[in-house]
């Protein structure tokens, strides 16, 4: 059995059953994971006892599956021509793999690409480089 992180989001209680409800989120992309813990979708007949702990921190990025956004950023840090578009934006100039990601977690505020795929404003912000980037490469 594993732990699989998410956001404690509410609490409300059930008078009639004597019981509190609590709901957290994780990444959709959890899902299949969390069903295969507990055992598949909830039924009241066959409810099964689960624990609560409290995460110090933020999710690793171990935790954080990346999707599309993760997997292009990551095409993007292997091709050449970003890696010298990264590098004209980098102080460093640094023209290379770790470079380029290095120039999208500082763009996009992220620590990881797999955040890409899990924060809306990361994401937007990671569409907006690529954009610049393909208008780059049109004049370049």
């Amino acid at each position: 059995m594993s732990a699989i992180a998410g956001q404690f989001v509410k609490l409300d209680s059930v008078p009639t059953r004597k019981v509190v409800r609590v709901v957290l989120e994780m990444p959709i992309e959890a899902a299949n994971d969390v069903l295969r813990e507990l055992g598949g979708f909830p039924d009241a007949a066959n409810a099964k006892w689960v624990g609560v702990a409290l995460l110090t921190g933020e999710p690793s990025e171990n935790t954080l599956k990346g999707g599309k956004l993760a997997q292009r950023a990551g095409i993007l840090c292997q091709e050449g021509a970003f890696q010298l578009f990264a590098s004209e934006h980098l102080t460093s100039g640094e023209n290379s793999p770790e470079g380029a990601k290095e120039f999208i977690y500082f763009r996009c505020g992220v620590t990881s690409r797999a955040h890409l795929d899990h924060d809306d404003e990361a994401a937007r912000k990671f569409h907006e480089l690529d954009q610049e980037y393909k208008a780059w490469r049109m004049v370049a």
